[in-house]
């Protein structure tokens, strides 16, 4: 059925392990970090126990992503050739896929980061006796 050979095995090298740790550590950090600005008082107000972590952990997300992305670089073993995936779309490539939502995570923490000082939906325009959100 399966043939195992040398040659199936992809030459990745220790940045990739590396790179994957980073981004999967920088995206837990922004969801938890993000939790107050979308959730507020929704769930009896738990989100709003992780208002201090907000500009933390929104920094921490942005350095991690800023770390992770040069490792792509140097795994690739020619730098220029970074750009060949975002200048030739090809819609089944996993290089062209990260090299597109690499971007737009960090669009994606700089948009909430004003909204990292605030509390998301409040409900103190709603009487105690009614549900909050």
């Amino acid at each position: 059925m399966f043939e195992y050979s040398e040659f199936n095995i992809a030459p990745w090298g220790w940045e990739i392990t590396v790179y994957f740790f980073l981004i999967g550590t920088a995206a837990m950090t922004f969801v938890y970090a993000a939790a107050p600005a979308v959730f507020g008082n929704v769930f009896g107000g738990i989100a709003r126990s992780m208002e201090p972590f907000q500009k933390p952990g929104m920094l921490a997300a942005l350095v991690l992503l800023f770390i992770s992305g040069p490792l792509l670089i140097v795994d690739l073993g020619v730098p220029e050739r970074f750009l060949y995936p975002i200048l030739h779309f090809h819609w089944t490539s996993p290089l062209f896929w990260g090299a597109l939502f690499l971007p737009l995570f960090g669009l994606c923490i700089i948009g909430f980061w004003p909204l990292s000082g605030s509390t998301g939906p409040s409900c103190s325009s709603r009487s105690a006796s009614s549900a909050c959100c």
